[in-house]
């Protein structure tokens, strides 16, 4: 309402001369200043330094100002001809003439600049080029995907900033006050360079620096490459077909992490939270085994509880377990600092991406694991003799002599229970008077 109220303030107060052009274009001027508004966003996101990221907030503008130049085209040639039959080069059709075409002149200029075209095309066949490369790299969430984590730096991590304190502190003291002043510009114009923004999404992972242009690589193309992580730095980098360092990231260690999940095919196209509606109980449980001339001593370990099946899986390494759902053995994650990084998937983490699977996809993968052994144990309901006891929820399973003991809180009671109600046999004991 603003831009209208100061546009015909404008039209208002211009010279009749120009409003008698104005209605003799018949429309043609009013788009010329609309691709003229167009013209100057994406000329002010081209010309400043990190234009890479302006471009994406007037892709709007740019394609509006791609799909209107056939028309503008025709408005032009329309000045011009009126332009051509002025007595005076100062007067209304040409001066207009020669802030549009300098204005369209200046865009070519920028884009070709950019882009690193030289004197390669016509404005509307830049216009192209830049359109191709907004999308090549659309803000995230795209269409079919999910957004899993984002961030940004905004604070340099503690090792660094640690660093730079002992660092400015040395400065001060041996080289002067000035030095340190200095240091601390220097710090400062470092870390605003190259840190950007960051998306991690069900597809890709995408790096957008304060400079230059963002940067992309689909989770497919990470495969099985190495990672480099620095805790000091908070740098991440992926080694690969196209390597990607992410700069100075907070929370480096749970990017890495849900990485080291979604790059593998089988968690694809997975959900970003999981299903609050699904059928699931996954709980601690202890698992005696049946008694034998060798007494095996009692595993711990996750249970997943499902109306088809229940699985038990003694403790492990979470990078174990990934290994065995995706038949891939796990890349290296390492850091220059600390040895070898604790980055990677915790069990809790690997279970939570597990339930944001297709149904169908999540009960696979949990077979697959009972198929390969390793303690692995996966129990029908209609084999299992099982009880629910009372308010404090301990649930007991048994088959042929091996017993599984659930106890959890009242809070998890529910969700038990909802997969309970699917077994047959129920059994469910009343909690005995007080």
């Amino acid at each position: 309402m603003r831009k209208a109220t100061a546009r015909t303030r404008d039209i208002e107060s211009e010279s009749p001369e120009t409003s008698a052009l104005r209605r003799q274009l018949e429309g043609g001027l009013e788009l010329l200043e609309t691709a003229s508004t167009h013209s100057q966003t994406l000329s002010t996101a081209l010309g400043g330094m990190a234009w890479g990221r302006r471009l994406r907030y007037a892709a709007e503008s740019l394609q509006r100002l791609l799909g209107a130049e056939p028309a503008v085209l025709e408005a032009l040639e329309s000045l011009r001809r009126r332009a051509q039959r002025e007595q005076d080069a100062s007067g209304a059709a040409s001066r207009l003439l020669r802030e549009h075409e300098a204005e369209r002149e200046r865009l070519s200029r920028l884009i070709a600049r950019r882009l690193g075209l030289g004197e390669w095309g016509t404005l509307a066949e830049r216009l192209k080029r830049l359109e191709a490369l907004v999308l090549l790299m659309p803000l995230p969430p795209g269409k079919g995907e999910s957004l899993l984590l984002a961030g940004s730096t905004e604070l340099p991590p503690a090792g660094l900033l640690l660093r730079f304190l002992l660092a400015l502190a040395f400065a001060a003291y041996f080289l002067g006050l000035w030095a340190a002043v200095t240091l601390q510009l220097g710090f400062i114009v470092l870390l605003w360079t190259r840190s950007g923004s960051y998306w991690l999404t069900s597809e890709r992972l995408i790096w957008e620096p304060r400079l230059g242009l963002s940067v992309e690589v689909p989770l497919s193309a990470l495969g099985d490459s190495a990672v480099e992580v620095s805790p000091a730095t908070g740098n991440i980098t992926f080694f690969g077909d196209k390597p990607l360092t992410l700069h100075h990231i907070s929370g480096a260690s749970r990017l890495v992490a849900l990485l080291s999940i979604r790059r593998h095919k089988e968690f694809r196209g997975a959900a970003a939270t999981p299903d609050p509606r699904r059928i699931i109980s996954v709980v601690r449980a202890r698992r005696s085994h049946p008694p034998g001339r060798t007494r095996l001593p009692d595993e711990d370990g996750q249970v997943f509880l499902r109306p088809d099946f229940v699985l038990f899986i003694p403790d492990m390494e979470a990078r174990s377990l990934l290994e065995t759902l995706t038949g891939a053995r796990e890349p290296a994650i390492f850091s220059p600092w600390l040895g070898w990084e604790d980055s990677e998937a915790s069990m809790e983490l690997l279970i939570d991406q597990l339930q944001c699977l297709p149904e169908e996809r999540m009960d696979a993968l949990l077979r697959k694991v009972a198929a390969a052994g390793r303690s692995c144990v996966l129990w029908e309901p209609r084999d299992i003799d099982w009880e629910l006891t009372g308010d404090a929820l301990v649930l007991e399973l048994s088959r042929e002599g091996s017993k599984m003991s659930i106890r959890l809180a009242q809070r998890g009671g529910a969700a038990i229970r909802a997969v309970t109600a699917h077994w047959p046999g129920l059994a469910v004991s009343s909690p005995a008077p007080r």
